[in-house]
């Protein structure tokens, strides 16, 4: 026998407005992490390129024109849809790739997988930063650097006067406090 669902109706004005209304309302963390992850590694990929082959003597103009490329476009793309142009900087990409490969070694070292090695191998593969900022405690100065973009975006949306909700959910899934965001720490 087969289930029939309702159908799925939207009106153009409906879609319209939900159009609107993304792109000129924050967005979830999810959905600005989602965001970052297509742009970061590629960035950083093309970064150590550029600058391994400026070490070698081999350096051309292409990963840095990729580079530039690619920070315009995911610059615009945040524009357009309503992400936080904050966290588009090559200093908030360095630091969105140490902490989310910081969490995917966690796991991988808690992991009892038998090949855990061999996926350590492959995981270094796709690191482009120092080792040691995945493997070893960061300092505060490190975290406050890795934090440096949310909190100029949560106070940018507390200046222009967004709703506090926005800003309690950002905090709340961001793991920050209100004192450190908005306190004497980073004035």
């Amino acid at each position: 026998m087969e289930a029939r669902l309702p159908r799925y109706v939207v009106t153009y004005r409906e879609d319209v407005f939900w159009d609107k209304f993304q792109r000129t309302h924050p967005n979830p963390p999810r959905h600005i992490q989602r965001f970052l992850d297509g742009y970061v590694d590629y960035w950083l990929e093309k970064k150590k390129q550029y600058e391994y082959n400026v070490e070698t003597g081999k350096a051309t103009r292409s990963a840095q024109s990729s580079m530039e490329s690619n920070m315009k476009s995911a610059l615009r793309s945040a524009k357009n849809l309503g992400y936080p142009l904050e966290s588009v900087t090559p200093e908030a990409y360095h630091w969105e790739h140490v902490m989310r490969k910081r969490a995917e070694y966690k796991n991988l070292m808690a992991s009892e997988n038998a090949n855990k090695y061999k996926e350590l191998d492959n995981f270094f593969n796709n690191v482009y930063v120092d080792r040691a900022l995945i493997t070893e405690p960061l300092t505060q100065e490190q975290i406050d650097s890795a934090n440096t973009w949310r909190v100029k975006y949560l106070n940018r949306l507390r200046s222009e006067q967004w709703d506090e909700s926005y800003i309690n959910a950002y905090l709340k899934a961001w793991n920050l406090t209100e004192e450190y965001v908005f306190g004497t720490l980073h004035e």
